[in-house]
């Protein structure tokens, strides 16, 4: 018993000699540019507020006991309210811990970045210098910076060689992203476009939120697909020969058909695809595999513009019919309009009310499956989960994870199998987001659904790409304060 009184006493010295240190050091420091790391702050407060009386409160009892020798000793009471103060105390220390502690994150060797947002309030990022271990100072991220984290990122006789590309860095969240896989791919397309004498129109998108340009081929109708295929076969046998690049990195390739206001999209993956989609590194040495995937998006597009003509059309008709009736009507044409859209959504096979909020991917379908890859890219590619993007039968866009099975310890069902998919929800209440869902269905060993349930929601922010998990398994959930504040919900 003495060796642990000894031993408490020892550490009780310590901690107050580093608390002590820290408080000194504080006061030296706040004259200078100079400010301690968050964590070290952390360390700080947790010493002062938490260690310091718990020890030092420890040692004083036992002390008292000791000395204590006549008289009755204190009570199971005494100690449960002693119990209860510091716990109350505790909870004081870990709220000013909660506020005074900001989120601090590396983005390079000597680059921090840390939001000093107060409570309440949208981020605030401010970008420190590290100074040794403990401290930092303020700084810019720079070109020199960018250039810095391009560098640990991918090289620097890899950087070197393709510096005369327009490579952008930018933040995303409290993370750096860049554009610099795709730059490297649209060179060589457009190389091999130009070495192989491949004939087909292309246009490139700049994707200003993301930071990135996509580059896109044209599909001259459902006729044209096998010289597709050919082509990208070719374009990305071509890119293997001049490049062992794409062995850690992966970029995609877009093609289109139709004009703009009856155009289709979609897109061929290559490189380190991984987890990201359910396909070999190599699948494209055979252009009939390609030429497969070609088909199946073409005509799931081409079912969905099918869709939205026909619902178009019907739209078109009612507005001619209002404008006969209101030559006899008191009502004016916008408030008949109105209701015959209400009525048409309740009866119309095209628009269901129930899919009513799909019907937004119609005219945005594009950028919501790249808000959708964000989303995996940032949360569930780390889980294992693959990519792989799928339509319902009203042509409708939604992301099939994968299938696993049942039996874990924290299922509920314990036979059969569970299905997880990304869906599109809706745009958020600020117009600023996309909000989607990641569902969770139970089925049978038969494949029969049983159930669903929501595992969780994601708001995608549309000029920066930045993605805000809500920690939401309801819809009526608050979500996280990120959340709330990115949504306006």
């Amino acid at each position: 018993m003495r060796n642990k009184y000894k031993i408490r006493e020892k550490l009780l010295y310590l901690i107050l000699t580093i608390s002590v240190l820290y408080i000194v050091t504080s006061f030296g420091i706040s004259f200078t540019e100079f400010q301690f790391r968050e964590w070290v702050k952390a360390i700080g407060i947790i010493c002062i507020g938490y260690l310091v009386p718990l020890l030092g409160g420890s040692f004083l009892f036992q002390n008292a006991n000791e000395k204590e020798k006549k008289g009755k000793q204190r009570g199971f009471i005494f100690y449960v309210i002693i119990l209860l103060c510091f716990c109350m105390w505790g909870g004081c220390v870990f709220l000013y811990l909660i506020f005074n502690v900001n989120e601090e994150k590396r983005l390079t060797k000597s680059l921090l970045i840390a939001n000093e947002a107060s409570f309440l309030q949208e981020n605030v990022y401010i970008y420190y210098e590290p100074v040794g271990f403990f401290l930092k100072k303020n700084s810019e991220r720079t070109q020199e910076k960018d250039q810095e984290y391009l560098v640990e990122k991918y090289g620097k006789e890899v950087v070197k060689q393709y510096e005369a590309l327009d490579i952008t860095v930018y933040l995303e969240g409290m993370t750096l992203q860049d554009n610099f896989a795709d730059e490297v791919f649209r060179m060589y397309v457009l190389q091999a476009l130009k070495n192989l004498q491949i004939e087909r129109n292309y246009y490139i998108k700049d994707w200003d939120f993301l930071g990135t340009k996509d580059l896109f081929l044209e599909l001259e109708g459902y006729e044209d697909i096998e010289n597709l295929a050919n082509d990208i076969s070719d374009i990305y046998i071509y890119i293997d020969g001049k490049t062992d690049f794409f062995k850690n990195n992966k970029s995609v390739l877009y093609f289109y058909s139709g004009d703009e206001e009856e155009r289709i999209t979609g897109y061929l993956p290559y490189g380190n695809l991984g987890p990201y989609e359910k396909l070999s590194n190599n699948y494209y040495k055979d252009s009939v595999n390609i030429e497969v995937l070609l088909q199946e998006k073409y005509m799931v597009e081409i079912a969905r513009l099918q869709e939205r003509v026909a619902y178009e059309g019907e739209i078109n008709q009612i507005v001619a019919n209002l404008q006969e009736q209101t030559k006899e009507a008191d009502k004016s044409t916008e408030e008949l309009l109105k209701e015959e859209i209400e009525e048409t959504k309740q009866t119309s096979d095209i628009w269901e009310v129930e899919e009513e909020k799909e019907e937004v991917i119609l005219s945005e379908g594009f950028f919501q499956e790249k808000a959708a890859r964000r989303i995996f890219e940032e949360y569930l590619e780390k889980e294992g989960f693959a990519f792989e993007i799928r339509y319902n039968a009203k042509g409708f866009f939604y992301i099939d994870l994968e299938y696993r099975p049942a039996g874990e310890p924290q299922d509920k069902s314990q036979t059969g199998f569970y299905g997880y998919k990304l869906l599109y929800d809706r745009p958020s209440k600020n117009g600023k987001c996309e909000i989607f869902v990641l569902q969770r269905s139970h089925y049978t060993e038969e494949g029969i659904e049983e159930s669903a349930v929501i595992v969780d929601m994601y708001a995608v922010e549309t000029t920066t790409g930045q993605v805000v998990a809500g920690n939401k398994q309801n819809w009526g959930d608050p979500g996280t304060e990120e959340y709330r504040q990115i949504t306006g919900e």
